[in-house]
């Protein structure tokens, strides 16, 4: 039996996917990158760093005319990269979308104005050609803005469900987006490796950060809004001035790509999730990490803080989500029940809730003090498409959630 091309995993040609040279460099281009345990493998392998031993295989994918024979996992984790910006997708799924397009601007028209106990969700958009990739709400509660694979940032108004701007300047798929405490900034990311600052109110470029040698994979502004974070496939995090525009000090190199950050908003610590399998709990006063947080048994994906900053949650590629006690160390629940890697998790306001988002297409709904299921949503129209983002919304009532093509607002007081 062959092996797959990534992770040497055996497979079929019969079987499993073989993609074309130029079909795989294009799943590459929009932001494909093997799993931290494959590429840690390749590493040791060959006496590498994970850096060089990336950019190795990068430049294999660049020159190689060879057809690439991979397993049904990684062929799930390419799943949703397979889209190139302005590419039409296959003639069915181009029609469902336009059919279904139809079918969700009159059923929008009339969730807009049904009474609000009707209103369980929304759909914002559909669009054929385009993937959502992340979520944000800003803490006035008045936009949610939203990145995708064709490297532009969508500002929706909350209120009405409308589009009121897209944001273009990048050149490769946006993979974070977060506002500033004070909703007068939106910073994104790409994988282009930049971070750009927009005036949400009316959609002008401010400045272009750049600092980072590979793809910028997350972003996070201090509760003072007087910095932001970036995190990155190069193993560092950069904290800038956003208001100057500088780079103002450089943390790392991490053990491993840095997946996901987040501020702690009562307490002194920023929260780095990386490909090492572990949690980085770092001092925002010294900048040193005080404490690591180890347990899962592939790459963590995502984080989050509580309000009150007592408690860590993680998600990760093993499929589960962890809550773990900030000051213990150890963790209190592991959460199991997704059946596909974890791609974003996020607290209620309240801090009772954790919602987890998952490659299987479903949200699932966690009760924080006991770790027990409260329910699980899955909103569009059965498909399984990754869930990609989630966001609650500033005062708790609405739960945003991205899949590939579609966002799902969930009214909070009336689920399923």
């Amino acid at each position: 039996m062959a092996s797959c091309r990534i992770c040497s995993a055996p497979a079929s040609q019969v079987k499993n996917p073989v993609y074309a040279a130029d079909d795989f460099r294009q799943f590459v281009a929009n932001g494909f990158r093997p799993d931290s345990a494959t590429l840690q493998s390749w590493a040791a392998d060959q006496s590498l760093s994970n850096d060089q031993a990336l950019e190795r295989w990068l430049d294999e994918v660049e020159h190689t005319q060879d057809e690439w024979l991979v397993c049904a996992r990684c062929a799930g984790q390419i799943a949703q990269y397979r889209e190139a910006p302005g590419k039409t997708r296959s003639w069915w799924l181009l029609a469902a979308g336009l059919a279904v397009l139809l079918i969700a601007a009159g059923a929008a028209f009339a969730i807009l104005r049904a009474p609000k106990e009707k209103a369980r969700s929304l759909r914002l958009q559909t669009i054929a050609e385009t993937n959502f990739t992340s979520l944000s709400f800003s803490p006035d509660g008045r936009w949610l803005a939203s990145g995708t694979s064709d490297s532009t940032i969508t500002l929706w108004d909350v209120s009405t469900g409308e589009l009121l701007r897209t944001l273009a300047g990048h050149t490769a798929r946006i993979t974070s987006v977060a506002f500033s405490p004070d909703s007068k900034l939106l910073a994104s990311a790409s994988n282009n490796r930049s971070v750009r600052l927009w005036d949400p109110a009316t959609g002008q470029l401010l400045q272009t950060l750049e600092g980072h040698s590979l793809a910028v994979t997350s972003l996070a502004f201090s509760p003072a809004g007087d910095l932001l974070a970036s995190g990155s496939y190069d193993q560092s995090i950069l904290l800038w001035d956003p208001i100057a525009a500088q780079e103002v000090r450089r943390l790392g190199e991490f053990p491993g790509v840095i997946s996901n950050l987040t501020f702690s908003q009562n307490s002194p610590y920023l929260l780095a999730g990386s490909h090492d399998r572990s949690l980085h709990l770092v001092d925002t006063v010294s900048w040193e990490e005080v404490r690591l947080f180890t347990g899962h048994s592939m790459a963590v994906t995502c984080v989050a803080i509580s309000p009150d900053g007592k408690l860590l949650a993680s998600g990760s590629e093993d499929a589960s989500a962890r809550l773990w006690s900030v000051f213990g160390g150890e963790a209190l629940f592991t959460l199991n029940g997704h059946t596909s890697g974890i791609n974003s998790v996020a607290f209620s306001p309240d801090g009772r809730l954790l919602a987890t988002g998952s490659g299987d297409g479903s949200t699932r709904l966690w009760d924080v003090q006991t770790g027990a299921l409260q329910n699980t949503l899955i909103g569009f129209e059965g498909e399984t498409f990754p869930i990609s983002g989630l966001a609650f919304s500033p005062n708790g009532q609405t739960l945003a959630v991205s899949s590939s093509f579609d966002i799902k607002l969930w009214d909070m007081a009336n689920l399923p």
